[in-house]
């Protein structure tokens, strides 16, 4: 059978002792616990057999004609065979009775429970041995369909005794399966780089020519697990400004298995699930080309991403959650920023002055935040202000940004963010206003921490 459906457990012994003075089942287990692979259950029709003769019960009490013995699997799972018989153990498998108990199930294959009745006259012994086979013959396999479960959730195997009266006893039960996610995926290392305008945006700064988003993808080594076949998909889906990149590539064991279909908000990529799960770590690599929108420029870049691990039989697992941090870009240097300017007021008007001392002209424009009596804010997240000519000055007067945020009647308070597309740090912001107390100068932010003195705001 197809391994993505089957599983198999490893051949053991399980021995029930039937006391009734403990109410447990006392006795020695040898059965080892397997472990299962929630993605091979979650298909709902996966089984696992246990090897011939490996379930043995010592009832450990004499028991009478017509006393039963019911056989219980929790947790969902059922009996997948259609036929089962007790066979006395005499000298092993295959040498005793099986004719001392009778299954009398009304619907066998399908049922959590089988049920036993003694139909010798004798009834049997506490020293007894019986050798559970999955077929109206000693010495098969008993197979179990094995249920859905979360990790972490196990399937036992049961037993309860009852005589003419009712349920004399319960027994404590025995692990026979654990669950696990076999496959798992996770983001490792973050989108994490500055575009610089230095190089036109074609590269990140201190020269790296990409940036890279690393995911972790991880099977274990379960007893009962899917085996991935060629045409199982790990299907990726990048969020996030796709602009200004160059190539989207999928890396993994040092190849580049393919790129991403690149939108304008998305990249998407189906890789080769072996391939995914074959190397621990796997590389999403990101180049630029240049293409800077200057609307955008001014905001920090950020991605989200998920995985779903797609079989060929339709069945979909998610590894990462839709909406996963994938880290994010920002833009170099260039950036000053006006903290407080008041516009509208009467006796009283603000400027702007963008000093350019590059001999290369260099586009400027501004995010502007505005306040209505300290409280109500709104956004202006582009406005032009224009080429400033190399080696010159130019002015922006208030009516610019009173413009930008649609006219308001009253006066309004401002906080600006000025970005430059200048390859140098040559360009200089003056912020002044002339009213009835005189003319004074705003203060304007540049980077403090800088090695270069009024070094542009990052």
């Amino acid at each position: 059978m197809k391994k993505q459906y089957l599983g198999r457990i490893a051949a053991a012994t399980f021995l029930m002792s039937f006391n009734v003075s403990s109410g447990t089942l006392d006795g020695e287990s040898l059965i080892s616990l397997e472990t299962v692979s929630v993605e091979l259950a979650s298909t709902g029709r996966a089984t696992a057999d246990v090897t011939a003769n490996s379930i043995v019960i010592n009832p450990d009490y004499s028991m009478g004609y017509h006393f039963r013995i019911y056989i219980t699997l929790t947790n969902g799972a059922t009996f997948a065979d259609s036929d089962y018989v007790l066979e006395q153990s005499t000298a092993g498998a295959a040498t005793g009775s099986i004719n001392d108990f009778v299954l009398i199930n009304k619907e066998v294959a399908g049922s959590s429970e089988l049920e036993f009745v003694i139909l010798t006259s004798a009834g049997i012994d506490a020293s007894d041995e019986y050798i559970l086979s999955g077929a109206s013959v000693p010495g098969h396999a008993i197979n179990i369909n094995l249920p859905e479960l979360a990790a972490g959730e196990t399937v036992q195997i049961e037993a309860a005794g009852r005589d003419y009266i009712g349920i004399y006893e319960y027994y404590d039960g025995v692990d026979l399966f654990s669950y696990m996610n076999e496959f798992s995926a996770s983001v490792d290392v973050l989108a994490d780089a500055v575009i610089d305008r230095n190089s036109n945006a074609q590269t990140f700064t201190n020269g790296n020519l990409s940036d890279q988003i690393v995911l972790d993808f991880s099977n274990l080594p379960l007893d009962n697990k899917v085996s991935l076949r060629d045409k199982d998909l790990v299907r990726i889906e990048l969020q996030g400004d796709m602009s200004n990149i160059e190539s989207l590539v999928f890396k993994t064991g040092n190849i580049v298995r393919g790129s991403f279909d690149l939108s304008e908000n998305q990249g998407q990529f189906s890789a080769s699930a072996s391939d995914a799960f074959a190397f621990a770590s796997n590389q999403i690599i990101a180049t630029l080309n240049g293409e800077i929108d200057h609307r955008e420029m001014i905001k920090t870049r950020s991605f989200m991403i998920s995985t779903v691990l797609e079989f060929s039989n339709g069945h979909e697992l998610v590894l990462i959650d839709e909406k996963t941090d994938a880290g994010r870009w920002k833009y170099n240097g260039l950036q000053a920023k006006v903290p407080r300017m008041q516009l509208n007021e009467s006796g009283s008007s603000s400027w702007i002055t963008l000093v350019n001392e590059e001999f290369e002209s260099a586009n400027v424009s501004a995010e502007v935040r505005w306040y209505i009596d300290g409280s109500t804010q709104e956004v202006a997240s582009y406005v032009d202000l224009g080429e400033v000519p190399g080696r010159s000055i130019i002015t922006v007067t208030e009516d610019v940004f009173l413009q930008a945020l649609g006219n308001p009647l009253e006066p309004v308070e401002v906080f600006i963010t000025f970005t430059s597309l200048s390859t140098s740090n040559q360009m200089h912001v003056i912020a002044e206003k002339n009213g009835v107390e005189g003319r004074f100068l705003y203060p304007v932010l540049y980077d403090s921490n800088s090695v270069e003195p009024r070094a542009w705001l990052n």
